[in-house]
Formats: structure tokens, sequence, C-alpha cells
């Protein structure tokens, strides 16, 4: 190693510079962070979904070179305010501090979070339906800022499936989740035990990419927006979101 660090070191003092930013910034390499879905956005080939298939394929029309990060969603976004990474996804810049210093690409797609529950009892129209019992959220989820208030009890879970498993173990009386995530966790379950009110939206949001400004990474947002463009005109970018 040390031997190889003076190579190098000799290379520069003969050349009499270092190596040029332009060609340091085409060879970098994006680090992405992933908030991991299970079924949707994952890490683990067997666990992987829609967005899985939506990054694949507009990764093929990009020149950028980029990578994903795969971690639980609570650190996905901590990794990110560190400086860990370049970028994060799926992310807004609606509640983040220092807009002017972000870049964030156009939606692939958009998500709403309902509260669900058990078909024994009726759908949730509002949150004081939930007053003295238990409902649990994702880890990393703020939903908004929603406050559930100080009469009902919220517990944090791990992934969308413990909060689908614990309900159907009577273990909570509700959880809240966004749909996709809840649409694709339903592979594994017995969605008719479960139920929501869609017309009680606990949050809404737009799915993007959010990076820290540079020139590599508005060359990638720009590469990224243009080929979700192309998918969205085919009529490709609805038929993967129906993954």
């Amino acid at each position: 190693m040390k031997k190889n660090a003076l190579i190098f070191s000799l290379i520069l003092s003969i050349t009499g510079s270092s190596i040029p930013l332009a060609a340091y910034e085409k060879q970098q390499v994006l680090t992405i962070a992933v908030g991991e879905m299970p079924f949707l956005f994952s890490g683990v080939p067997e666990d992987s979904g829609a967005y899985n298939v939506l990054f694949d394929t507009v990764k093929q029309q990009m020149t950028v070179p980029y990578k994903l990060l795969y971690v639980p969603v609570a650190r996905a976004d901590i990794v990110f305010i560190n400086g860990q990474v370049d970028c994060l996804t799926p992310a807004s810049t609606a509640k983040m501090a220092e807009k002017h210093k972000l870049i964030a690409s156009q939606p692939y797609n958009y998500v709403t979070a309902y509260i669900y529950n058990s078909t024994s009892e009726p759908s949730i129209s509002s949150l004081h339906d939930l007053d003295k019992k238990i409902v649990a959220i994702q880890r990393g989820f703020t939903y908004g800022g929603k406050n559930f208030g100080e009469n009902i009890s919220v517990i944090a879970v791990g992934t969308i499936n413990q909060s689908i498993e614990m309900l159907l173990k009577g273990r909570i009386d509700a959880f809240v989740g966004y749909e996709s995530d809840v649409v694709n966790a339903f592979k594994e379950y017995d969605s008719s035990l479960i139920h929501t009110n869609k017309a009680f939206i606990v949050h809404s949001q737009s799915e993007n990419i959010v990076c820290y400004k540079s020139k590599v990474t508005e060359q990638f947002i720009q590469q990224f927006d243009a080929s979700l463009h192309l998918l969205k005109s085919s009529g490709q970018h609805k038929q993967i979101m129906a993954y």
C-alpha cells in the first residue's frame, strides 16, 4: 500500500499537477441511499419489487455511474443528512432544510398513507376512532409530521410486514402504511382480513431522488428525468408500477 502511494506521489511530482477535477467527476460513482422496503425496493433479489425494476430500466439509458446502498428506512435519512452518501430515495425535499443545496428528480411515483385495521372492526375514518388503541408505524417514517395525539399508543416497527403480522395476531389495533408498500406486502398475506378507509388520508407525497447539488448529481438527475420521461411517454412506467 505504501509503495503504491509513493509511486502515485512521484507521478504527481513529475506532472506538476493533481488529477483534474473534470476527470475525477467523470469517474465518480454516486452512492444513493435507499430506504429498503420489501417487495417494493430491496437489495434482496427475492424481495425486490416495482422500484427495483424501474431503476434497472432507467439505468439502461444513463451514463452517469451510480450504486444503490440499501439500508433500513430510518438509517437512510441519517446517512444522507450526515453526508455519507450523495443521494437519497425515495425522498422529497418538502421537509428538508437548506433546500438550496439540494437537487431533486421528477417524481417517479406518488404514494398515499392510510390506516389499516381488521375487517372484524369498522374501518378508521378519523384519529378519534383510535383513542385508547395501539397503532403501529414504520420506524423512520414521519407521515408528513403527523401528530397522532396523546390518546393513541404508537409503537414503531421495522417493516410493514411486521405491522401486518402484529395486526393479524391481535397485538395491535391498526397500522399506518403507504398503499404501495401494503399492496406489495399483501402478496404474502390474506388481504381479505384487513381493510382501510380511503376517504381518510394520513399523508400523501411524491417519490423522488434527492441529491446534494454538484456537477455530477445535476448531470445524473438530468439523465434520470429524461429516461423517466421516455418510460412514461411509452406507457412502460405504468406497467412497471403494476409489477
